[in-house]
């Protein structure tokens, strides 16, 4: 009897709270300029699984990379800034905000819309990452890291396409991934190009890639701590989880996220009461008729 107790209760308290999206694609094109800056161009696409009005990104950083430049884009739409960077369904569509949560922290990027369930939305999120880069061999090589995919999705990547283009053809001499292994990785004059498919839910992923400065040989390999601690599968500490305020705002979109679904809940809790109902009848008519 208790166990079918149990099992009712189940019911009532319903499933856990599921992405409002899947991940089909991210296509991510980078170029380094002239003075080491990234300027990014990242396009999320995603399918809807149920009504939905934000999303969010949580850039990874490396330490001293800050960003900037931040501008989204759906189809021939610009979005515009605003002051709002809540993760809930209260912001306007067509706005985007952004919060820098702490300066060991990733940089969050929050976009809102009205998307409905089974339509798939294209996203381009541009921005460019200042003080990217680490140079080693005293100013010989630097090795630029570029964050690809955020930890912050709660939904598994199906496929992610990286370019890293660099000035005047140079040519890079070493890649790595963050977490070593994620990324498979071509290297020809000019460029890094990168991808991966069937990537997990709340895990970054960022791209490691040296090459010489101009007045380098090619074809040398660059030195350093840096350098040696990708070289041995570690590399630099990538900021990735929230903190401060972030972590507030993210309670913020799970509290909404409860609000959304008042119906279905009110659905499960009547039809969970109803079975305890039932339950407790068929124990306790038999009982009555003994006596």
């Amino acid at each position: 009897m208790f166990a079918h107790v149990a099992l009712a209760l189940g019911l009532a308290l319903g499933p856990t709270p599921t992405p409002a999206y899947t991940a089909p694609r991210v296509n991510v094109l980078a170029e380094v300029d002239d003075i080491g800056d990234i300027k990014v161009t990242a396009d999320y696409t995603l399918t809807f699984t149920r009504d939905d009005r934000s999303a969010y990104v949580d850039l990874p950083r490396t330490r001293n990379m800050f960003v900037d430049n931040i501008s989204i884009k759906e189809g021939g739409t610009s979005y515009k800034s605003s002051f709002y960077s809540a993760i809930d369904s209260r912001g306007e569509p067509g706005l985007w905000g952004e919060t820098f949560c702490e300066a060991n922290a990733p940089h969050r990027i929050v976009w809102y819309f009205d998307a409905k369930a089974g339509t798939t939305r294209t996203f381009r999120l541009g921005y460019t990452l200042k003080g990217s880069g680490t140079t080693s061999d005293y100013g010989a090589h630097t090795t630029v890291h570029l964050p690809v995919w955020a930890a912050n999705w709660a939904t598994p990547l199906n496929r992610l396409d990286v370019k890293l283009t660099f000035p005047r053809r140079t040519k890079p001499t070493e890649a790595f991934s963050t977490p070593p292994g994620a990324l498979r990785v071509k290297l020809a004059p000019g460029e890094a190009t990168a991808e991966a498919t069937d990537l997990p839910a709340h895990r970054s992923l960022t791209l490691h890639v040296d090459a010489p400065s101009e007045n380098t040989a090619e074809e040398t390999h660059g030195d350093g701590e840096v350098l040696e601690a990708l070289r041995a599968g570690h590399g630099p500490t990538v900021y990735d989880q929230p903190t401060g305020d972030c972590v507030d705002k993210v309670a913020l979109r799970r509290a909404e996220d409860d609000r959304r679904r008042p119906a279905q809940n009110r659905t499960i809790l009547v039809v969970g009461g109803g079975i305890i109902v039932i339950l407790l009848v068929t124990w306790w008519l038999p009982r009555r008729r003994r006596r």
